[in-house]
């Protein structure tokens, strides 16, 4: 898979939920399930910031570090993978589960949910 940057991350997973390729690097971010029920990213760094499950995860298009996540707690994540511990910014709060999440373009993110609506925001 890419390299093999993937690969190491994926025999721990029980489930795999979804995954997002950096062109630009090739690496990628995984989302799944561990034996314990816990959630984690690319090169087993568990990301600290939601608390629920997540349902989408993107790279950013102009950045090699930032990536978005969207999850059922209802909120839209920026990330800077260098520091995983922390997001950087709640980017959309929802009334209701993030289901989808994307980039538009280098400083633009849509996410939608469970609430019927299309969230457009600048970062």
């Amino acid at each position: 898979m890419m390299g093999g940057h993937c690969c190491g991350i994926l025999g721990a997973l029980n489930l795999i939920l979804m995954l997002s390729v950096n062109k630009k690097t090739k690496y990628c971010v995984v989302i799944g399930t561990v034996k314990t029920g816990k959630q984690w990213y690319q090169r087993r760094v568990r990301v600290i910031g939601h608390d629920l499950w997540v349902s989408c995860v993107k790279w950013s298009p102009s950045s090699e570090v930032e990536l978005i996540s969207g999850s059922y707690d209802g909120r839209t994540l920026l990330w800077d993978i260098r520091s995983p511990k922390s997001y950087l910014n709640v980017i959309s709060k929802q009334e209701d589960k993030v289901l989808c999440c994307d980039w538009n373009s280098k400083n633009r993110v849509a996410s939608g949910g469970a609430d019927s609506k299309l969230h457009l925001t600048n970062i």
